[in-house]
C-alpha cells in the first residue's frame, strides 16, 4: 500500500520503527491488494482512556546511555499519560530496610525521571520490607519479593505508605498492592482477599490522614482467564473467543467493592494469555476480552477503572512485533470504547525477555530509547482521542477503525488482509498492519 503527503510533527516524530507493521497515512490512500470487507455498522462512543506505562526492573535509569535516555523521556512526554512506580523492587531498593530507617535512593531516582518527562506520577505500594514479613531487619532475600506483609504488621506498612506520601507530596495516585502477591490461601485454593482488604484499609486511612485528597484504589486483581471451559473448576458466565474468566477473579472484585473502606478508582490487571496455556486461536477476537470485563466491572461501580497492567502477548504473538503491536493497538480501542479510564503498558523498555511490545529501544547503548511503533499508536490516543472525545468505531474487535474528526487510526488484528472504511476512503490493510492517521 502507498501513502502520500508527509504526515503532521506530533507522529512524524514518532516515526514507524515496526517494517511493514505501522505506516503514517498523511494523504491520500492509493489502491492496494484486496481483502476481506469490513462493513460493519458505526458505534459512537466516548473516548476514556489515558495510556501510560508501569517502570520495572529494566528501564532509562542514569547508568545507562545518557542521550538514550533523554530520548527516551521524550517518548514519554509524547505517548504516556502516566507512569508508575512500586516503592520496593522493579527497579528500586528496600524502602525501610530496619524499622524507621527509610532508603529513599531509588525511588528518589525514578520519580526524577517520571518528572523529567512530565508524565503524572503514580505510586504501587507494593513489596514489604523482610522484617514486616517475619525476616531479618537490615536484610533483604529479593526471592521474597511477592510475601505479603504479616498481618501484625499491616500496620507497619501502612506507615510506610504514609510515609512515602510525605516524602512525595507532588504524587496523587497510589495503588495499594499488585495482584494480590502472597495472599493466597491454598486451604481453599483461591486468594484471601479479605486479609488483603485489611492491608487496604489500613493503607487507605494512613494515607488519607497525609492528604484527603490522594486518589487510592485497589484490589489490583489479576483477571485470570482459562482455554478450557471448566476454568479450574471455577468458571465463570464471562466467556467469548479469549476463554473462560475465573470466577474467583470476579469474587475478589466483589469482595473489595463490598469492604474497602472507600477508593478513587478501581484497579485490575489481566491479558490474552490463558492459566492452562490453552490460549485463544484468534488472538484478534479475544481482545474484546478488555470490553467485556469493563462492562462487567461498570455494572458493579461508578469508580474509574484501572487497568494497571494490560497484556497481549502469547507464544504465537511474542518474538513477532508486528503481531504485537496489532494486538496492542485493537486493545487500546477496546479499552476506550468501553470505559477504561487509564491503561498501563508493563515493560515500557524494550529489552531480551520483555512482555510488551514497548513505548522505547533499549538504552543500554547508544542510539537508543528511539521511540517504538506502539509509542506513535500511543502517541495518538493521547492528542486525538483524549477521555471526554467522541470517537467512532467501526469493523470488528480484530479489524477496525477509531476515528474523530479527520484523525483516526486502522488496525487488521488478523492473518488476512483486510479492507476497512476510513473518513479519508476505502483503506487495504496486510495482516498484522496498522495505520495511523493525525488528521
Amino acid at each position: 500500500m502507498a501513502l502520500r503527503r508527509r504526515p503532521g510533527g506530533l507522529v512524524r516524530a514518532l516515526a514507524p520503527l515496526v517494517a511493514g507493521a505501522l505506516l503514517v497515512a498523511g494523504g491520500a490512500l492509493a489502491p492496494g491488494a484486496a481483502g476481506l470487507s469490513t462493513a460493519a455498522a458505526a458505534t459512537p462512543a466516548v473516548a476514556s482512556t489515558r495510556p501510560g506505562a508501569d517502570l520495572t526492573q529494566v528501564s532509562a535509569d542514569p547508568w545507562r546511555d545518557p542521550a538514550a535516555v533523554a530520548s527516551a523521556a521524550q517518548v514519554v512526554r509524547r505517548s504516556a499519560a502516566l507512569v508508575a512506580q512500586p516503592i520496593m523492587g522493579w527497579g528500586v531498593g528496600n524502602p525501610e530496610p530496619r524499622p524507621g530507617v527509610y532508603n529513599w535512593t531509588g525511588l528518589d531516582r525514578r520519580l526524577r525521571f517520571i518528572a523529567s518527562t512530565g508524565a503524572q506520577p503514580v505510586i504501587a505500594l507494593v513489596g514489604a520490607p523482610d522484617w514486616m514479613k517475619g525476616g531479618t531487619p537490615g536484610t533483604t532475600d529479593w526471592q521474597r519479593l511477592g510475601v505479603a506483609p504479616l498481618p501484625s504488621h499491616d500496620e507497619d506498612f501502612a506507615r510506610l505508605a504514609a510515609a512515602v506520601a510525605r516524602r512525595y507530596p507532588h504524587v496523587h495516585d497510589f495503588e495499594v498492592w499488585s495482584e494480590l502477591k502472597g495472599y493466597w490461601d491454598t486451604a481453599t485454593n483461591t486468594w484471601d482477599v479479605a486479609a488483603y482488604t485489611t492491608l487496604y484499609n489500613d493503607v487507605y486511612r494512613a494515607l488519607k490522614a497525609v492528604n484527603p485528597h490522594l486518589a487510592v484504589g485497589g484490589p489490583y486483581v489479576d483477571m485470570v482467564t482459562w482455554g478450557a471451559p471448566s476454568a479450574g473448576g471455577h468458571p465463570s458466565a464471562l466467556v467469548g473467543p479469549w476463554g473462560t474468566v475465573d470466577q474467583r477473579s470476579l469474587d475478589a472484585v466483589t469482595f473489595w467493592l463490598d469492604h474497602a473502606a472507600g477508593a478513587q478508582f478501581l484497579a485490575v490487571d489481566g491479558g490474552l494469555q490463558t492459566h492452562d496455556g490453552l490460549d485463544p486461536v484468534d488472538p484478534g477476537a479475544a481482545v474484546a476480552l478488555f470490553s467485556a470485563l469493563d462492562a462487567w466491572l461498570a455494572e458493579r461501580t461508578s469508580l474509574p477503572l484501572w487497568w494497571s497492567e494490560y497484556y497481549v502477548g502469547m507464544p504465537g504473538v511474542r518474538g513477532h512485533p508486528a503481531r504485537w503491536l496489532a494486538l496492542s493497538t485493537a486493545a487500546l480501542i477496546q479499552l476506550t470504547t468501553s470505559g477504561a479510564a487509564v491503561a498501563l503498558l508493563w515493560d515500557p523498555e524494550r529489552y531480551p525477555g520483555s512482555h510488551s511490545p514497548a513505548l522505547w529501544t533499549s538504552t543500554s547503548h547508544p542510539g537508543g530509547g528511539r521511540p517504538t511503533g506502539l509509542a506513535a499508536v500511543t502517541a495518538l490516543f493521547l492528542a486525538h482521542f483524549p477521555p471526554g472525545r467522541r470517537v467512532v468505531h467501526t469493523g470488528s474487535a480484530a479489524a477496525g477503525v477509531l476515528a474523530a474528526g479527520s484523525s483516526w487510526l486502522a488496525v487488521d488484528a488478523t492473518d488476512q488482509p483486510v479492507t476497512l472504511a476510513t473518513p479519508a476512503g476505502s483503506l487495504h490493510l496486510a495482516p498484522w498492519q496498522v495505520v495511523v492517521h493525525p488528521g
